[in-house]
């Protein structure tokens, strides 16, 4: 769950990261860099908590989430589900754990388990698409935009993202025991 966080923590966590008002292109990142003046800032950040918002509870993509606020106008596609592959289902994870004896070896020691498994009975409906086999892209249509709402829409996405970042290192640094 995020909690919202003020300016004043923002400016604190940005100055600490190196990110406050300045998104800085990376290397996984094509967006440019963007700085913002503080009246930007009060409207992205408020815009910026409603993607959020969106994208944890309506499970939206940052990118839909962000044409919508904004009323970018978006065209759609359907899109062959990168996990499955089509199928709608893919191997249960719970048969790759690490206790245990693994899948292999259930195959080799029975053979009825080899057979269902080849044959799909233990497979899981897949979570991207949803058992479906494909997933709809939404994806804005920037020519007919101002430049300005363009410039928001990048600043969200690419916020969203170093969050997404930094939470991730966050977790990890925890993980290993790191208290910052």
């Amino acid at each position: 769950m995020k909690v919202k966080i003020s300016k004043t923590k923002w400016t604190q966590a940005g100055k600490l990261a190196g990110w406050f008002k300045q998104a800085q292109t990376n290397a996984n990142s094509p967006q440019p860099s963007i700085t913002v003046t503080d009246e930007q800032w009060n409207t992205y950040e408020g815009h910026y908590d409603e993607l959020y918002t969106m994208v944890t509870k309506q499970n939206m993509s940052p990118e839909q989430a962000a044409a919508k606020i904004l009323h970018i106008p978006t065209t759609s596609r359907w899109e062959i589900c990168d996990s499955c592959r089509g199928e709608g289902t893919r191997d249960n994870p719970n048969l790759h754990s690490v206790s245990g004896p693994s899948v292999d070896e259930m195959m080799a020691e029975d053979e009825d388990f080899a057979e269902s498994y080849h044959a799909g009975q233990y497979d899981v409906s897949c979570e991207d698409c949803h058992g479906s086999g494909k997933r709809k892209i939404t994806e804005p249509i920037f020519p007919k935009v101002a430049p300005e709402v363009k410039q928001e829409y990048d600043w969200l996405i690419n916020q969203y993202y170093k969050d997404q970042s930094r939470d991730a290192a966050e977790r990890e640094m925890r993980a290993r025991g790191i208290q910052f």
